[in-house]
């Protein structure tokens, strides 16, 4: 069977993600999902509350934002507004494969066992940390019960999968 056991598990979204304890496990940087993870999806715009852990997390940690989208009008847009924070975009990662997130990994010029991919999804941002050899951390999805009725069900089925965390 496919481990998609994250790391860590939040029940919340991206803010509640203890930073405190990220450090403690020795992580030193992060590849952060863009949409539904640190963004609402189309959005390209940050929600008070992430934005505020975004500024502290900045403090502490290095960070990449690593997405699978592939529209380029709007990684771009996203791109412009989190440059304003020192944080590149990397798009069409085609997440869980780790071409790309090998490249995140060569811009943060961090080791591996010291990068927590962090994401709402486990068949993409999970599965894809794992193979990377990270450790991860998934979120509750920013839109949550205002996603479209496929993508809750899809989500349903994939933490099916997913034991409770260790931590």
């Amino acid at each position: 069977m496919l481990n998609l056991k994250p790391t860590y598990t939040v029940n919340g979204k991206l803010c509640q993600l203890s930073l405190d304890e990220l450090k403690a496990s020795g992580i030193t940087a992060m590849i952060l999902d863009l949409d539904n993870t640190l963004m609402v999806p189309g959005s390209a715009a940050l929600q008070p509350e992430i934005e505020a852990w975004l500024i502290e997390a900045q403090k502490h940690f290095k960070l990449i934002v690593l997405t699978n989208n592939t529209k380029k009008h709007y990684t771009d847009k996203a791109a412009q507004k989190l440059a304003q924070y020192q944080i590149s975009v990397i798009a069409s990662a085609a997440k869980p494969f780790t071409k790309k997130a090998k490249q995140a990994l060569a811009e943060l010029n961090c080791s591996v066992e010291t990068v927590c991919l962090v994401g709402d999804r486990p068949l993409t941002d999970i599965w894809g940390g794992l193979r990377l050899g990270c450790q991860t951390a998934l979120v509750e999805p920013l839109l949550g019960k205002d996603e479209i009725l496929l993508f809750q069900i899809l989500r349903k089925l994939e933490r099916l999968s997913l034991a409770p965390s260790h931590r």
